[in-house]
């Protein structure tokens, strides 16, 4: 779609809609991402971010700005496997692992509403993954756990789904540090 139909299709929806969610990719690496959401906002919706923290410095001055309402960030791994988890390391890893680090700060300054989340992987996480992650972002007032399901269109095809019961281990595990923890993406409960 090109901006002009977007904004056509959000100009017809004004009463049945709220709000916009901007997803990507990563929208904060889109250069004219803030005059987008300044147009989403003077139709009057409100705006949610999903980002993985890689522009801290974006991200504060969007909140700043008051141009966004509500923060769903993800949180890929513990700091210790985070470079892992994304497949990049060295200098590079370093900087992106620097750059979540600082953006996980601007949300816990509790500007803007925010939820953090994990797609956890059977080959990436472990029972003290969690437990170090949620001390991390312990104070968070939204945390998910969510469940990996394969698209059939990943770069790697050695990441499995996670059996039920290693997922409600690190749901049990993320909630002795955030007691409100939720899980996405299975039917168990």
């Amino acid at each position: 779609m090109t901006e002009e139909e977007v904004f056509e299709f959000l100009e017809g929806r004004k009463k049945r809609l709220d709000g916009v969610c901007i997803t990507g990719g990563e929208p904060l690496l889109q250069s004219d991402i803030r005059a987008f959401i300044q147009k989403v906002r003077a139709l009057g919706y409100k705006v949610k971010l999903d980002t993985n923290g890689s522009n801290p410095e974006l991200l504060e001055a969007l909140i700043d700005e008051g141009l966004l309402d509500y923060v769903a960030m993800d949180i890929k791994n513990s700091k210790e496997r985070y470079k892992e988890s994304i497949g990049v390391d060295g200098e590079l890893g370093d900087k992106l692992l620097n750059n979540v680090i600082r953006s996980v700060e601007v949300l816990k300054k509790g500007k803007v509403d925010y939820e953090f989340r994990t797609t956890v992987v059977d080959e990436l996480h472990e029972t003290e993954d969690i437990a170090s992650l949620c001390k991390w972002i312990e104070g968070a007032p939204h945390y998910y756990i969510q469940d990996f399901n394969d698209s059939g269109d990943l770069i790697d095809s050695n990441m499995h789904q996670m059996p039920y019961e290693k997922l409600k281990s690190l749901l049990d595990e993320a909630r002795k540090t955030i007691p409100q923890t939720g899980l996405r993406g299975t039917d168990e409960k």
